[in-house]
């Protein structure tokens, strides 16, 4: 009976740190959708998206995937970001490293793996207001065998 109890309680406590991780009431403010490695020239394919935010606001960068592929994969979003027309910074979000995944299913036969997921990366702060300009690229490698069928990079934000 004590070890029921305290695997519920224990199960509870998972469920609301899990919930803690982010904002139940965030809202996706923009999707970026940069699934082309690279366009039909052999050109990158950047996505971008510009919003005007609030200082001192916290973004949360959600992933939305579905792809398959063999042997190793790994795939970066790139995102530089410019604030009123200027330089701000730039980083990368690995979408495979997520926390508080849904709809997510893995199947592999032989070696070709397919996933689909959509999960939280981390928060982005919102230092200052002002007009950011948002520009995303999908990296990975020159492969035959991947197969992209989604790629989102998603921000979401208090309406």
């Amino acid at each position: 009976m004590k070890n029921r109890l305290r695997s519920s309680l224990l199960g509870i406590l998972i469920i609301l740190m899990a919930a803690a991780c982010h904002d139940e009431g965030m809202t996706e403010i923009s999707r970026f959708s940069p699934h082309n490695l690279t366009s039909a020239k052999g050109e990158f394919y950047i996505a971008e998206d510009t919003l005007n935010l609030d200082a001192n606001q916290t973004l949360e960068i959600w992933s939305d995937m579905d792809y398959s592929y063999s042997g190793d994969q790994n795939l970066l979003f790139r995102v530089v970001i410019f604030v009123d027309g200027e330089y701000l910074r730039e980083f990368y979000i690995n979408p495979s490293s997520t926390e508080n995944r849904e709809h997510e299913s893995r199947s592999q036969d032989g070696d070709r793996t397919s996933e689909s997921y959509y999960g939280f990366n981390g928060p982005i702060e919102i230092q200052k207001a002002g007009t950011y300009n948002f520009k995303v690229l999908l990296m990975g490698q020159k492969d035959p065998s991947l197969e992209i069928r989604k790629a989102d990079l998603i921000l979401k934000g208090k309406k």
